[in-house]
């Protein structure tokens, strides 16, 4: 309890998916951004995550109040906000 993981799910494929075509560059690169999110760049990725829920935060507290609004923030470069 209490540690880091990502969870990517397929449709339709078994467990050795990795070994069909363009399955191993997916998935090297979700591991690469996992062990960037985590290991090499996680201060950097915990103040992104911390303005992108109180982006959200506003936005929900925004939308009780003035209608119906898009919620989904714009996504960034590294992807570690995806638009919805």
């Amino acid at each position: 309890m209490g540690k880091a993981s990502d969870l990517r799910l397929y449709d339709g494929v078994g467990h050795e998916f990795v070994s069909l075509p363009g399955m191993k560059d997916a998935t090297v690169n979700d591991v690469a951004a996992f062990f960037r999110r985590h290991v090499v760049e996680v201060g950097e990725f915990e103040v992104a995550l911390g303005e992108a829920q109180a982006l959200w935060a506003e936005r929900v507290a925004a939308r009780g109040t003035q209608g119906a609004r898009p919620l989904c923030p714009p996504s960034d470069e590294e992807g570690l906000i995806s638009a919805c």
